[in-house]
């Protein structure tokens, strides 16, 4: 069961187990946040929170570059080969690119708030 794909989502499962309740609250905060900007009378201009949304993905999958080898109790100097370089990248622009998306209707209600007050 080592290398089969049942082995490995027992293992994704055991990893995250603990932190599966808050991201699940998370993932439902958004979804209503989402859902608020989409019915709320007045349109919403989708496109304006797509470039803040996709900066703070990118700051954050930067961040998370440099601090994926940690989690796993190693650093920087144990990426010795292409494998392990290409492994931690994909892992910071998967955080990076989940960040985003979570941040987008934060974002688009922030600037729907900045707008209205000085609109």
């Amino acid at each position: 069961m080592a290398f089969s794909l049942g082995g490995i989502l027992a293992v994704v499962l055991e990893f995250l187990r603990p932190v599966l309740l808050p991201i699940a609250i998370v993932i439902l905060a958004d979804v209503a946040a989402l859902a608020w900007l989409a019915y709320r009378p007045g349109g919403t201009a989708w496109s304006r929170g797509v470039r803040p949304a996709a900066l703070a993905g990118g700051v954050i999958a930067v961040v998370a570059i440099l601090v994926a080898p940690g989690w796993t109790q190693a650093s920087l100097a144990d990426l010795t080969g292409a494998l392990d370089w290409l492994a931690v990248i994909a892992l910071g622009l998967g955080v990076g690119i989940a960040a985003g998306i979570l941040l987008y209707p934060l974002i688009q209600l922030a600037l729907r708030a900045t707008a209205a007050r000085h609109g």
